[in-house]
């Protein structure tokens, strides 16, 4: 994500502290795993090579979030979910530990 200058963030990050205040996180995740994925496989074909996307933990847990949304994303594309690795982002608490754990068990 670049230029949230323009559109009135002073940074990346309250980009996204925005979109969790208006409930929306989730569905800004799914938008950017898209168009993060699209780039991926538009590159040359490169055996091994892995997709990491940084994820907002909070989206994890909101209240619409959805078990195999990412699953969907990757299969659309033609790829496998080894294809991609998620960087939980430390930038925020994790409020419930349990439901973290259990949606990135599934």
């Amino acid at each position: 994500m670049r230029g949230v200058e323009e559109a009135g963030f002073q940074t990346i990050g309250a980009v996204f502290d925005r979109a969790y205040q208006d409930g929306v996180l989730y569905e800004v995740e799914l938008l950017l795993q898209e168009k993060a994925v699209r780039k991926f496989v538009g590159l040359e074909n490169m055996p091994g090579v892995k997709l990491f996307f940084n994820l907002d933990n909070r989206a994890l847990v909101s209240e619409n979030y959805e078990s195999g949304k990412t699953k969907n994303i990757l299969m659309r594309h033609g790829l496998s979910e080894n294809a991609i690795c998620f960087e939980i982002s430390e930038r925020n608490e994790i409020l419930n530990i349990s439901e973290t754990l259990e949606v990135l068990g599934s």
